[in-house]
């Protein structure tokens, strides 16, 4: 048995704990046990070393890639230096798919939703105004239903990855399905932010049949439970609900199991999502795909400090910042985003943070106890995070562009582009055979 004076605690114990627990439920008790097997680890390593540290030259300052570029990344990679790749996706690279915008005026998603009456635009995705009129939200949720949209090269991407046997996990913070569209297993995607795949009632908590929902939001009706009657929605994250448990489990121990980390198409605005940068070793190199720099330490301090001098709080479906807090609106067009009410907004650690929650979402009873085991984890993370460093030539790299442009990009240096290509015309082919069968 390994002590706290150990000298290490062997980071196998904790993968070992995860992987026992990852085919049962997840319970309470399962990560009760990674929890306590990571803070062995951290205090057998001593509070000057990160808790995911493994000793790597990042601590040094010695670069860890032949060059801070794309042509650096892809050295790496083929080098085989990459074998367990994390991505991190955002809205933006679904961008290119066609799905409307939220926030245009006029055209706009929310615009559709003016004669609802709202009392504002994002209330259509609050849980309490949700049981209050459910009619907008199944309104919008014609536009939201995945399967009208064609994946992206950012998507295919992702499976050429899980193709080649270098994908680890792709998380993601939308809910449009379209990394599943373009083949990616479901294994292998941790939506952040709940997905399509189920239905549940608000009241009960039963399981409900998510082509049930789909039919009635198609027939301008509202899906109820078979039960007792309550409200039935798709398994989305609402605000003012807790994010998926699987979310929680697979980022804390997945990411610590990273050897390249890919954040393509994101603001890194939204907690506990955004911290994750920095839940991977410090030997492993980080690539922001992106419109502008995001994540970098002093754009989280501020973001910080805005939120506290506020008072407001971003929710979980928020993945940019308003147009007068923020220019990294790029990623702003597919997301569900900006839910920002003094009046009406939730706090964050209700909602976002909160790793003893997800037991209460999966039993359909209120959460009564938070360990504080679970609020110093959090703590630690927030106090050890630092951000993206894309000066210090180590191991970061911010490459400037859209998600496809940067993917594509990478994929010729890799050598893949033509099978990428390939891979791109082949889905759509399929996606509009679908669409055709389905119009007939």
């Amino acid at each position: 048995m390994h002590s706290a004076s150990d000298p290490a605690w062997p980071k196998a114990d904790i993968l070992k704990a995860d992987k026992q627990f990852r085919t049962e439920d997840d319970t309470l008790a399962a990560r009760d046990t990674i929890q306590k097997l990571s803070q062995l680890n951290l205090a057998a390593k001593g509070p000057s070393q990160p808790v995911y540290s493994h000793g790597s030259p990042a601590a040094t300052h010695q670069p860890l890639l032949s060059s801070c570029d794309l042509a650096g990344i892809a050295d790496h990679i083929l080098s085989g230096k990459a074998r367990r790749i994390v991505i991190m996706a955002g809205a933006g690279i679904s961008v290119s798919s066609g799905i409307p915008d939220f926030r245009t005026p006029g055209t706009g998603l929310y615009s559709q939703l003016e004669r609802f009456n709202l009392p504002w635009p994002e209330a259509v995705f609050d849980i309490r105004f949700f049981r209050h009129n459910p009619k907008p939200f199944y309104m919008l949720a014609k536009e939201l239903f995945p399967g009208g949209y064609m994946p992206t090269p950012a998507h295919y991407f992702m499976r050429l990855l899980h193709k080649k046997g270098l994908l680890l996990t792709a998380f993601t913070q939308n809910i449009d399905g379209l990394e599943q569209l373009a083949g990616l297993p479901a294994e292998k995607v941790v939506p952040a932010h709940g997905s399509f795949d189920g239905a549940h009632c608000i009241d009960c908590g039963r399981s409900g049949s998510i082509y049930a929902v789909q039919q009635a939001v198609y027939d301008d009706d509202i899906a109820t439970c078979t039960s007792c009657g309550g409200l039935v929605k798709p398994d989305i994250v609402f605000f003012g609900e807790p994010l998926p448990a699987r979310f929680h489990r697979r980022r804390l121990a997945d990411m610590q199991q990273a050897d390249l980390l890919i954040v393509m198409g994101t603001s890194l605005v939204v907690q506990p999502f955004a911290s994750m940068i920095d839940a991977v070793p410090e030997s492993t190199p980080r690539l922001l795909i992106n419109m502008n720099k995001v994540g970098e330490q002093e754009q989280a301090d501020t973001q910080q400090q805005k939120q506290k001098h506020s008072g407001r709080s971003r929710l979980p479906l928020d993945d940019s910042s308003s147009s007068s807090d923020s220019d990294d609106d790029d990623d702003d067009a597919a997301s569900c985003s900006g839910f920002e009410s003094d009046a009406t907004a939730l706090t964050a650690s209700n909602s976002s943070i909160n790793l003893s929650a997800d037991n209460a979402a999966d039993s359909g009873q209120p959460d009564s106890s938070s360990s504080s085991d679970e609020h110093a984890a959090v703590a630690s993370q927030q106090q050890q995070r630092s951000g993206f460093d894309f000066d210090s030539g180590v191991r970061d790299v911010a490459h400037l562009s859209t998600c496809d442009e940067g993917v594509m990009q990478l994929a010729n240096l890799l050598g893949w582009g033509d099978e990428l290509q390939e891979m791109i015309r082949q889905g759509a082919e399929e996606f509009e055979a679908a669409r055709q069968e389905w119009e007939d």
